[in-house]
């Protein structure tokens, strides 16, 4: 269940109290037929707008349920309102796709679901696994149609690049739950493995066909900047990869599955330069053509060397200090490689 209200100015932090009932029971309500749920919502930036709560409450008896929240008195703060600054009561939360913007939902009873198809406002089910798969499609489509355009004498490429997208699946997969090994996390997944697990792939089934690995990853790289550009924007309409909360207007709102707010569109500003970075691959291996790999890894050194900076945008920290500057050296050197190679080719 999501609920909306407009936080007081200065307001940083406030508590939000959840309380349900399971209707239609009959009898005395049982341990799975209540429930008090406190949320705390922690790093408001004033002047950020309205904030979006959505709230998990599990191990509850399945059916409808009459839900009611509020602010708790001991946070004491005062929402927007009429004159006066009248304090208003936290409501119920609805969403309008044309106006992008949150609504006054009616308070209708609230059906238990599975966790997977919870909505929350601003996001869409499924849309993740949507966007990856175009995003794959996309991909092996532009390769192709790069392939051609290029006159590269590569064969069978379809046998090899979608063995390559699986391995970059498992790549991906594997990358996350390395970097979150301590906690146990399982449920993302990592560009930095996908693309390790495709050029890994795709290397060792090239070289057992006998075909040039740096054709196949020049033609590949406007393909696999083009595909990242599109599976972004899953992440936008998923929650993932959040950016921080912002007060500016070039934010947007977006949640994060969990608290809604306008926020610095990271998911978005990484699409656009995934978009960017494949437009000029394109025009690398068209202008200047495929055959020692410059155009892969410029494109991959440039990608990943200005990621570094939006990566410092996301709501989630980084972990390790030094990995960020360590991998944008290695992604500038990476570039300046790329560039020496293309040039020279």
């Amino acid at each position: 269940m999501t609920y909306w209200f407009r936080p007081s100015p200065g307001a940083t932090s406030v508590t939000v109290r959840f309380s349900g009932r399971r209707l239609e029971v009959t009898g005395a309500l049982g341990a799975g037929d209540r429930f008090v749920h406190d949320q705390t919502v922690e790093g408001i930036v004033p002047g950020s707008g309205p904030v979006a709560v959505t709230a998990r409450v599990h191990d509850v008896n399945p059916g409808d349920w009459a839900v009611a929240a509020k602010l708790l008195p001991d946070h004491g703060h005062r929402l927007r309102g009429g004159e006066g600054g009248a304090t208003l009561e936290v409501r119920r939360a609805g969403w309008s796709w044309r106006r992008w913007r949150l609504l006054s939902g009616v308070d209708t009873p609230v059906k238990t679901c599975l966790a997977p198809y919870v909505r929350v406002p601003g996001l869409l089910v499924g849309s993740w696994a949507l966007l990856a798969t175009l995003g794959v499609a996309a991909a092996l489509v532009v390769q192709l149609a790069v392939i051609s355009a290029a006159r590269a004498r590569l064969h069978g490429v379809l046998a090899i690049s979608v063995p390559a997208v699986a391995g970059g699946v498992v790549g991906a997969k594997a990358w996350f739950m390395v970097l979150h090994r301590r906690d146990c996390r399982r449920e993302g997944w990592c560009i930095q493995g996908l693309v390790v697990g495709v050029s890994l792939v795709a290397a060792a089934l090239l070289a057992v066909t006998g075909s040039s690995v740096r054709v196949f990853l020049d033609v590949t790289a406007p393909a696999l900047m083009f595909g990242l550009a599109v599976g972004r924007v899953g992440c936008f309409f998923t929650g993932c990869c959040a950016g921080r909360p912002t007060a500016s207007r070039w934010g947007v709102w977006s949640s994060n599955r969990d608290l809604g707010v306008r926020r610095v569109p990271t998911q978005l500003l990484e699409s656009g330069l995934a978009a960017v970075v494949g437009a000029g691959s394109l025009v690398g291996v068209l202008e200047v053509g495929a055959g020692r790999g410059g155009v892969f890894l410029s494109a991959l050194g440039g990608y990943t060397l200005v990621r570094q900076a939006l990566l410092r945008l996301r709501e989630e920290r980084r972990k390790s200090v030094l990995a960020g500057p360590i991998t944008a050296a290695v992604a500038a050197v990476t570039l300046a490689a790329g560039i020496v190679l293309a040039a020279t080719s």
